[in-house]
């Protein structure tokens, strides 16, 4: 269908037809197709900014591919875009989707170490990435969330220490 739009409805292949296709791409788990429009984006000089990439990155970790999510990150990097809040979860993610829960810890660090700004949505994805695996590192963050406000509608009760408990088991 691409190709259609592209070749023979005559419309000006641009920025975002491409966002659009690229994010299809998830939706099909495309990983490899996701690639080709990126680096046909390249071959026709497009530009790529954050959001192109980030949808990439999310495309990526839908697949379980860190391993080109982390390669895309670092190609955004060269390209002088730099990584922002909603790649960082991505990626961290799309590490919990493929149990690397000391390369989430290392993007949390690095998060922090660039000052990119944290929301709930990080705390959780590091907290799904890491919580079997480093329960008392995980309860530390969570604290460092709530205390941060990030969980402020959280009010601890019975249920949630009971869950919390089982999540370390």
């Amino acid at each position: 269908m691409f190709h259609d739009i592209k070749y023979k409805k005559n419309l000006p292949v641009n920025e975002v037809l491409f966002c659009r296709a690229i994010s299809a791409c998830s939706l099909g788990f495309q990983w490899k197709q996701c690639l080709d429009y990126l680096d046909e984006m390249t071959d026709m000089n497009l530009p790529k900014d954050d959001f192109i990439y980030g949808v990439a990155i999310s495309c990526m970790e839908k697949c379980k591919r860190i391993d080109i999510a982390l390669k895309i990150r670092d190609c955004m990097e060269k390209e002088s875009v730099q990584p922002n809040t909603v790649i960082y979860n991505s990626l961290m993610n799309a590490c919990a989707r493929c149990n690397r829960h000391k390369k989430a810890y290392n993007l949390y660090l690095e998060m922090e170490e660039r000052n990119v700004s944290k929301t709930v949505i990080t705390y959780n994805a590091i907290l799904d990435a890491i919580v079997h695996h480093d329960f008392e590192r995980a309860k530390e963050i969570f604290l460092e969330a709530y205390e941060n406000g990030n969980y402020k509608n959280i009010v601890p009760s019975t249920t949630t220490t009971t869950t919390t408990t089982a999540a370390a088991a």
